[in-house]
C-alpha cells in the first residue's frame, strides 16, 4: 500500500483502522451505484417524477449500521422495527433515520 493511498495507516494502526479503510471504499461504491440505479429507474418512469436527493456516504453507513443493529434485536417482520405500536415501538430506528 502506498502512503498516499492511506496516509493515516501505519505500522502502529489498529486492525479496525485498516478494516474501516477497506469498507469505506466499498461504501463509496455502494453509494455511487445506488445513485446510478436510481437515476436509471427515474429515466424509465413515464411522466414527471419527484426526484429525491442522492444517497450520501453517511446515509449508506447509517443504513448499514441499522441493518447490523436489527440483527441484535430480533422482531417478527421488518415492519415491526418501524412500528409505532406501543408494544413494538423502538424509537432508535426512526430517530436515526430522521
Amino acid at each position: 500500500m502506498k502512503k498516499s493511498e492511506a496516509p493515516l495507516i501505519n505500522k502502529d494502526s489498529m486492525p479496525l483502522s485498516v478494516l474501516i479503510l477497506f469498507f469505506t471504499e466499498i461504501f463509496h461504491l455502494l453509494v455511487e451505484q445506488t445513485n446510478v440505479y436510481y437515476q436509471q429507474y427515474l429515466d424509465r418512469q413515464a411522466g414527471p417524477s419527484r426526484r429525491l436527493p442522492n444517497i450520501t456516504l453517511p446515509d449508506m453507513m447509517t443504513f448499514a449500521a441499522l441493518a447490523l443493529q436489527m440483527g441484535h434485536e430480533l422482531k417478527d417482520t421488518v415492519h415491526d422495527y418501524w412500528s409505532r405500536l406501543r408494544q413494538l415501538h423502538t424509537p432508535f430506528y426512526s430517530a436515526t433515520m430522521a
